[in-house]
Formats: structure tokens, C-alpha cells, sequence
């Protein structure tokens, strides 16, 4: 009951931050448990290779990054 409770709780907290990221990796550990601690090397693994996967559009994301100047400019407007 306390694990669901935590799994309900963490989806509500990253559903409201999604909106505020530039970019997401998103390894798919739909078959892990979050109780399932023993199991943490395979999931550290799984976002390796997902994150391995975008690490172009992630780069190129960095590149083009314009950080502060860009949101002072469009919070100016």
C-alpha cells in the first residue's frame, strides 16, 4: 500500500514538471518495480541505452542552448 501510495505520488510530481523540461529520456522500466532495489544496475542500463539513442538531439539541444538571455528576452515581450 505505501509503495502504490509513492508510485501515485511520483507520477503527479513528474506530470506537472514534464511541461517544464527541455528534454526527456524516458527508459522503458514499465516491468521493474519501484520497490525492486535489487533490480537498480538493470535500470541504470536501461537509461544508458535510451539516453545513448537521443544523444544526438540532446547535443545538438546543448549547442543551440541560449539559457537565461533567451528567457529574459521572451518574458520581455
Amino acid at each position: 500500500m505505501i509503495a502504490q501510495t509513492l508510485v501515485i505520488m511520483e507520477k503527479e510530481i513528474t506530470s506537472q514538471r514534464w511541461p517544464m523540461a527541455d528534454f526527456l529520456i524516458h527508459p522503458d522500466v514499465a516491468d521493474i518495480s519501484p520497490t525492486a532495489f535489487n533490480r537498480m544496475d538493470e535500470c541504470v542500463k536501461r537509461g544508458e541505452m535510451e539516453a545513448r539513442k537521443v544523444l544526438p538531439q540532446l547535443l545538438a539541444l546543448i549547442e543551440n542552448w541560449q539559457g537565461e538571455k533567451l528567457r529574459d528576452e521572451l518574458e520581455s515581450v
